[in-house]
């Protein structure tokens, strides 16, 4: 979304000590959640070449999107850019100690302030994204092997918000794959002036977005991050999201061990009954952080 959107989209007030809470838990996620499934995929399936149309297709759109070249297929270039992301996250929590006051408000929001925070809403958005894309993906290549329909796995809000955020996620990792050395010298190069959702266009005009947007992060959605957005409970919907990222592990560590007992010819129905039994408790998971998004909204 362009800044004069973001700045009208966000909350009037919240707290230095909220945003970084909030990068803490990314972290967390990345390191407990993220991370350990995609350096088990990145062995499994990094390599070699997807077979099902969900994956395939994906590499197609990802490959002519980022900016990177990487060596197998896109699960490897997700695992290097979620490495890199751990590092970003240490630069984020060190701006916004330097560039925000304990009480934050919009008011006060200058262009690396407003840079800064839709940062923070890319990576958290990113992370939880890439968990998620990896599950639907090996589900789809398990169905190379079995007989399987996804919309039985995943219902049409969870494949929709998978196919209306891909964009955002490939723009996303293209981002955080870059060297943080290198986004913290774009970012230094944006001008210390307050703006305002009247005043974006103007500035854009003085400065030029290449200037005032060096990271092109335009591209981000009005809610990525919800609670800089609506009035949620935090601590509720974060706990809730934690769980999720638990449940999805779990799920992913199930269905990649699944997934290489059936290229074996085994088909293992007491692993299956568990796989049923985690995709429905996540499935409620991610239903509940959605009712919770939607009645604070």
């Amino acid at each position: 979304m362009d800044i004069a959107k973001y700045l009208q989209s966000i909350i009037p007030a919240f707290s230095r000590d909220q945003v970084q809470e909030d990068l803490e838990d990314i972290a967390k996620e990345i390191d407990m959640h993220v991370l350990p499934i995609y350096d088990t995929a990145n062995k499994e399936l990094g390599g070699g070449k997807l077979l099902s149309a969900n994956a395939t297709s994906f590499e197609d759109i990802f490959e002519k999107n980022v900016s990177f070249k990487y060596k197998g297929n896109h699960i490897s270039a997700i695992y290097e850019s979620i490495k890199n992301a751990k590092d970003l996250t240490k630069l984020l929590q060190r701006l916004v100690d330097e560039n925000f006051a304990i009480d934050i408000t919009k008011a006060g929001f200058d262009l690396l302030r407003t840079n800064i925070m839709q940062l923070t809403e890319i990576l958290s958005f990113t992370v939880r994204y890439a968990r998620r894309h990896l599950n639907y993906i090996v589900l789809s290549e398990m169905g190379q092997y079995k007989e399987l329909k996804i919309e039985d796995y995943f219902t049409t809000g969870e494949r929709d918000w998978i196919k209306n955020g891909r964009m955002a996620f490939i723009k996303g990792i293209d981002i955080i794959h870059k060297p943080t050395s290198e986004i913290e010298t774009k970012l230094k190069t944006i001008p210390s002036v307050l703006v305002t959702p009247e005043t974006v266009d103007t500035t854009h005009g003085v400065f030029g977005k290449d200037k005032t947007d060096p990271l092109d992060l335009r591209f981000i959605p009005i809610v990525l991050n919800p609670i800089y957005h609506i009035r949620i409970r935090i601590a509720e919907w974060q706990a809730a999201k934690y769980q999720e990222a638990k449940e999805e592990r779990s799920m992913v560590e199930l269905r990649l061990l699944s997934l290489k007992e059936l290229k074996s010819g085994k088909d293992n129905a007491r692993l299956e009954q568990q796989i049923e039994y985690n995709q429905e408790r996540l499935s409620k998971l991610t239903a509940k952080i959605g009712r919770m998004e939607e009645n604070y909204a």
